[in-house]
């Protein structure tokens, strides 16, 4: 069986010995970057359909 190798505070030094501290930390800057992007497009999306339906934009 593998188990993921979960940061705590009892394991940090050996993370940052052996680079996984700093990898994740990456990894989660990445993910909440894309999670932001695409919440952004798809607000916009939502607020430019929303926009044109009151206002009476023309549709594609």
């Amino acid at each position: 069986m593998s188990e993921s190798f979960l940061i705590t505070s009892s394991n940090y030094d050996i993370a940052l010995m052996l680079g996984l501290a700093n990898r994740q930390g990456i990894l989660s800057a990445a993910a909440k970057s894309a999670a932001r992007s695409i919440s952004a497009q798809v607000s916009r999306v939502l607020f430019r359909g929303i926009l044109g339906s009151v206002l009476g934009g023309k549709g594609k």
